[in-house]
C-alpha cells in the first residue's frame, strides 16, 4: 500500500499555511461580529488555541516552518508604514519630531528606572525599557484599515510608530556594545557589529529603493504591475536581510521610507497591499498567539506589570508635554496614548536573536517580556480600537 499517506503524516508548509489562515479567519469574524472586538484579538486567540497552551496542535518545529510568511507579513506592514512617513511634513510640523522623542525617552526613562529602582539588572533594565518606546506597526496599521480611520491622531499614530520604532532600534544597536563588553568580547565585535546593522540595513534599504523607484518608472503607473513589484521588494529586503544578518525592521522600514521621499517624479502610485496583503497578516498574528507562552512566567510575573503600567505611563505624559502645540486637548492625549499601546514583538524577536551568543542574557530577557507581550497582544488592540472611536475618526460604515 505504497501509494498511502507516511503514518507519520506531517503539514506541509502550504497546507500549514492554509490551516494558519483558516483558523485566523474564523478566529477575527467571531470576535468581530460576536464580540465587537478588533479581529486582530481574534487572530491572536486563535494562534493561542492551536499552540502549545492549548490544543498543542502547532510544534516549535511547525511554527518555525511558518516563519517565512510572518516575514512576509511584518514586512509588508513595515514598508507601508514607512511609505506613510513624509520627511517634507516632518519638517514642516518642527512639533512632531519633538513628540515622538519626548514619548520615546519618557516611556524608556519609567521602565527603566522602575525596573533599576527594585534590583532588576541595569542592562536588562535598560533593554526593556529600549523595547517598551516601540508601538506595535501592524496592530497600529491594521486597526486604522479595519476601521477606515482617518484624521489628525489617526495620522499622527502612524507617524509616531514609524519614528519610535526607529528610535527603538537605535537605542538597542548602541546597547549592544556594553552587552559585547560584559560578556567580554573582542573590540571588534564590540565596535563592528552595531555599525554593521545600522549601516548595512541602512545601504541595503537605500539599494533596493533606487532600484525599485527605477522599475517603477520603467513599468509605468499601472497598479497590477506595481503591486507585484512592490511585494517582490518587500519580500527581498526581508530575506536579503536575513542572509546577512542585517536587521529586517530597519531594512524595510527604510525601504518604505526611502521610496515615499526619494521618488521626486512619483512615479509610484499610493501604497495598499488590500486583501493579498492581509492573507500574511492573519498568519502572522495566528503564528504570534501560538508562540505565547504562560510557564514559567510567574517569576517574571512583576515585571512584565511593572513594564506595562509604566510604558502607559511614559508614552501618556510625553504626549502631554506636546498636546498645545500639537492642538490637542488632555482627552486626545489619552485617546493617542490607547493607540500606541499595542507593544511591538519585532524587538523581541530582536533581543532574542542574541540567544545564539549570549543565552543567559536573552533568556532573562525573553521571559520577563513574554508577560507584557502577551497583555499587549491580546488587550492592546482593543485599546487601540477604543482610542481611535473615542476620537472620532473611525468610519467603519463607509
Amino acid at each position: 500500500m505504497s501509494f498511502l499517506p507516511d503514518q507519520q503524516f506531517q503539514l506541509s508548509n502550504l497546507l500549514l499555511f492554509g490551516v494558519l489562515l483558516l483558523t485566523g479567519l474564523l478566529g477575527g469574524h467571531v470576535f468581530q461580529a460576536g464580540l465587537r472586538l478588533p479581529k486582530i484579538t481574534g487572530f491572536v486567540v486563535a494562534g493561542m488555541v492551536l499552540g502549545p497552551i492549548g490544543l498543542n496542535w502547532l510544534s516549535d518545529a511547525m511554527l518555525d516552518d511558518s516563519q517565512v510568511f510572518v516575514n512576509i507579513g511584518l514586512g509588508l506592514v513595515l514598508f507601508e508604514l514607512g511609505n506613510r512617513l513624509d520627511l517634507t511634513w516632518m519638517r514642516r510640523d518642527r512639533w512632531l519630531l519633538g513628540t515622538s522623542v519626548a514619548e520615546a525617552a519618557l516611556s524608556f526613562g519609567f521602565v527603566y528606572t522602575a525596573l533599576s529602582v527594585l534590583g532588576v539588572d541595569m542592562l536588562i533594565a535598560a533593554m526593556l525599557g529600549a523595547v517598551a518606546i516601540s508601538t506595535s506597526p501592524a496592530v497600529v496599521t491594521l486597526i486604522v484599515k479595519e476601521l477606515r480611520a482617518e484624521g489628525q491622531l489617526t495620522e499622527r499614530a502612524l507617524a509616531l510608530t514609524a519614528l519610535n520604532n526607529v528610535i527603538a532600534f537605535f537605542i538597542i544597536a548602541a546597547l549592544l556594545p556594553i552587552l559585547h563588553i560584559e560578556h567580554r568580547a573582542d573590540w571588534i565585535t564590540v565596535v563592528a557589529h552595531p555599525l554593521y546593522l545600522l549601516v548595512g540595513s541602512l545601504l541595503l534599504a537605500f539599494v533596493l529603493s533606487i532600484t525599485c523607484l527605477r522599475l517603477a518608472a520603467l513599468l509605468g503607473k499601472r497598479e497590477d504591475r506595481q503591486f507585484v513589484l512592490l511585494v517582490c521588494f518587500v519580500v527581498i529586503a526581508v530575506s536579503g536581510a536575513t542572509a546577512l544578518k542585517l536587521s529586517e525592521l530597519l531594512t524595510v522600514l527604510g525601504l518604505g521610507i526611502l521610496t515615499r521621499n526619494l521618488d521626486r517624479r512619483r512615479v509610484l502610485l499610493p501604497v495598499d497591499f488590500g486583501r493579498g496583503g492581509e492573507l500574511f497578516i492573519i498568519v502572522l498574528f495566528v503564528v504570534a498567539g501560538a508562540r505565547l507562552r504562560f510557564s514559567g512566567l510567574h517569576d517574571a510575573a512583576w515585571i512584565g506589570a511593572i513594564i506595562v503600567i509604566t510604558r502607559f505611563a511614559g508614552k501618556f505624559v510625553g504626549l502631554g508635554l506636546f498636546a498645545k502645540p500639537n492642538g490637542f486637548t488632555i482627552e486626545r492625549v489619552w485617546h493617542l496614548s490607547l493607540v500606541m499601546l499595542p507593544l511591538s514583538s519585532t524587538m523581541l524577536t530582536l533581543i532574542q536573536g542574541t540567544a545564539v551568543t549570549y543565552p543567559e542574557m536573552s533568556a532573562k530577557l525573553s521571559t520577563a517580556l513574554f508577560l507584557a507581550l502577551a497583555v499587549f497582544e491580546l488587550l492592546g488592540p482593543i485599546a487601540a480600537q477604543w482610542g481611535v472611536q473615542r476620537a472620532g475618526e473611525a468610519h467603519p460604515e463607509t
